[in-house]
């Protein structure tokens, strides 16, 4: 599996996804996975995992996907999430370190330089949660990954 690393300006500390899963360009669909890691923002003090942080999760899975889509293999495109159509949270399970979570981006709509994505973040069959978001892509504007 290929390490998205490469291909989202987030680094370090807010890198929240891991790798490629799968990528299906006539569906306009890829799944992106990640290992839940004790050491990212997503826990709170009881280390019990903040939901919400599901909508970042999110995020970088689209980024990672246009990435390449686009086939922009030099830098990560500046993105923006500009709305959210829609967020439910389904299940609020007990996650813990170490569970594997699968982010599942379609791209429902591309009016450069607006995309519309929906997405479903599931570990194992189990759905947590799901939505509708729509970003900006600046056009020619790349962020380097030392900012």
């Amino acid at each position: 599996m290929e390490s998205v690393k490469n291909y989202i300006p987030h680094s370090g500390f807010m890198k929240l996804i891991d790798n490629y899963i799968s990528i299906d360009f006539d569906q306009n669909k890829a799944t992106i996975g990640l290992t839940l890691d004790i050491n990212k923002p997503y826990w709170d003090k009881n280390s019990l995992f903040k939901t919400y942080w599901s909508i970042e999760m999110m995020a970088q899975a689209v980024a990672a996907f246009h990435q390449k889509q686009t086939n922009a293999n030099d830098k990560p495109q500046m993105g923006y999430l500009i709305s959210i159509d829609s967020y439910e949270l389904f299940e609020s399970m007990k996650l813990k370190p170490g569970d594997k979570i699968n982010i599942i981006a379609t791209m429902e709509m591309d009016l450069f330089p607006i995309g519309v994505y929906s997405c479903k973040v599931m570990s194992g069959d189990t759905l947590i949660s799901e939505a509708s978001m729509k970003f900006l892509i600046e056009e020619g504007e790349l962020l380097s990954k030392e900012h």
